[in-house]
């Protein structure tokens, strides 16, 4: 953020954090989701992350990338 700040990004932008979530934010788990030790130990956090990511990106999209 704030190296996009420092630089005058010109498109919209947004921090999403996340407090349990794998490398994988998007509405489909691959298989390779169990190579994580957090999709393992916790694979419904990481299931809601990932439903609630993508429910974020399309408002996000909405809303600032008309």
């Amino acid at each position: 953020m704030k190296r996009l700040q420092e630089k005058n990004f010109v498109y919209p932008y947004r921090h999403l954090h996340y407090r349990t979530a794998s490398h994988y934010l998007c509405p489909a788990k691959p298989l390779t989701a169990k190579l994580f030790r957090v999709e393992r130990k916790q694979p419904q956090a990481c299931d809601e992350s990932r439903e609630k990511d993508f429910e974020d990106t399309m408002k996000f999209l909405k809303e600032e990338w008309k």
